[in-house]
């Protein structure tokens, strides 16, 4: 029988593995024993012990079915097809009681790297003589050679990746299969056998061309999570209504995609949805029926091309995440008070210029992350988020150090760094919690550096192994 190569992704028990095994391989030896987790590559096929296989990938091109002496691995929970040239799943695959996930995803193009041609030794000597301003035009004109050969290679990537067929792929009714990963095959519409996985739970489809929601997604009535990321979706011709029989969906992913809309039909989505991903789109306008998705726990518009946070957002009652970071937005509404459950806030690369005092109501924030925007200082009310264990607001134009921080007594991580800050207390080494501080980039003095107390607070965050740097 011709050896086929296969990589053990996992096996059934991790702590079988030791790190510098050296077990001899022979047919009857439990194959979960032998092999430390930098050796799982293994001739499977030739392994007696196949029950003890739970987690497969195939490799290589020549394979273009399932090879049958899979059939024998009866334990096997995952397999993963991406690399080999099959297109069909047979019904056999039912034979694998325990067959669970299929990981299916199209090989892209191979990238040709640019090589990196290093400077000989004496190149080296001739640049430790040059005078620093010739040092930097001579790194400078090198760095956009290297730019533009990188440049050339990645289009040459994307002609290829162009020309590359998209897969058909086609399903046997598989009945047990509950996770399903066919991304990167350039898929402009769904397979019509996606029907015959009624029982799917988990969906990824994508890197893929889909422009609209496909029809089919209906006739999956099990899935509870459903990626759409990087397709060419816009929700303007059928929005979102190929999804309102999914009413078992929990998570839903559309980032980066092209979607400028929230639409209406966003209440057609499933009651117990509770992650809504729109990261990457230019999106201006949310609908208000979005307040509709009172499940949601995390609302992410990372990235998109909002002006302000949408007022049916703050009637999410249990949203726990709301990501807003990279948009244009310039104030964070008295509104945010409402979000009583909310635990991380991302704001950050925006255009604020303060917080609203009623940032200090959330009593349940445990990361505040408003760096790399215009703000000049931060409210004393910041002071009552006792359960505050990360605050981030680096590349602001604070000109003093918040001392409302001070009195937190989780509060684990403070980066402040890239203000106008001219002054440390002393008193942020009393933190209990403290484990990293980073205030470097602003205006310290060296005579307030150099002082006896900012020395002995050196000391006592050094001795409770906090990262500082200033």
């Amino acid at each position: 029988m011709k050896a086929l190569s296969c990589v053990l992704v996992a096996l059934a028990n991790f702590s079988a593995f030791c790190p510098r095994a050296t077990a001899q391989v022979t047919p009857d030896a439990p194959v979960n024993t032998l092999f430390p987790r930098s050796e799982w590559a293994l001739a499977a096929e030739r392994s007696a012990r196949k029950d003890t296989l739970t987690m497969i990938r195939l490799q290589g091109e020549q394979i273009t079915t399932i090879p049958e002496w899979l059939y024998a691995c009866q334990e096997l929970y995952a397999l993963d097809l991406t690399g080999t040239r099959i297109t069909h799943l047979p019904a056999r695959l039912n034979e694998l009681k325990k067959l669970r996930s299929i990981t299916w995803q199209g090989t892209p193009a191979p990238r040709q790297p640019v090589a990196y041609n290093k400077r000989d030794s004496s190149a080296n000597h001739r640049l430790a003589l040059m005078k620093p301003a010739e040092q930097r035009a001579y790194m400078d004109s090198t760095s956009k050679i290297w730019s533009a050969a990188n440049q050339l290679a990645d289009a040459d990537w994307q002609k290829l990746e162009a020309a590359r067929p998209s897969t058909p792929l086609t399903f046997d009714r598989l009945e047990n299969i509950t996770y399903l990963n066919i991304s990167g095959h350039k898929l402009a519409k769904l397979p019509k056998t996606l029907k015959n996985l009624p029982n799917l739970e988990e969906l990824n489809l994508s890197k893929n061309l889909l422009i609209t929601l496909p029809r089919q997604l209906n006739r999956l009535p099990k899935l509870k999570y459903l990626f759409l990321n990087q397709n060419s979706l816009t929700l303007k011709k059928q929005s979102l209504k190929p999804l309102r029989k999914l009413t078992e969906l929990q998570r839903l992913g559309l980032a980066y995609n092209r979607i400028t809309a929230v639409p209406p039909s966003v209440k057609f989505l499933s009651p117990k949805l509770t992650d809504l991903i729109f990261s990457g789109n230019p999106i201006q306008e949310v609908s208000p029926e979005l307040a509709r998705l009172q499940r949601l726990r995390n609302l992410q518009f990372y990235a998109n091309a909002l002006q302000s946070i949408p007022d049916c957002v703050f009637e999410l009652k249990n949203l726990e995440e709301l990501d807003v970071y990279n948009n244009q937005i310039r104030f964070i509404p008295a509104k945010i008070r409402q979000l009583t459950n909310l635990q991380i806030l991302y704001a950050s690369y925006n255009k604020l210029t303060e917080l609203p005092d009623e940032i200090g109501e959330l009593a349940n924030l445990r990361g505040l992350y408003v760096h790399h925007n215009e703000i000049k200082f931060i409210n004393a009310t910041v002071g009552k988020l006792a359960k505050l264990e990360m605050f981030h607001a680096q590349f602001n134009k604070l000109a003093a150090f918040p001392e409302a921080l001070i009195g937190l007594p989780l509060l684990r991580e403070i980066n402040l760094g890239s203000n106008v800050i001219s002054d440390l207390p002393t008193s942020v080494a009393k933190l209990p919690k403290l484990r990293f501080l980073h205030i470097r980039g602003n205006i310290l003095s060296s005579e307030l550096t150099s002082a006896t107390e900012f020395v002995q607070m050196q000391k006592m965050l050094a001795d409770k192994d906090v990262n500082f740097s200033y």
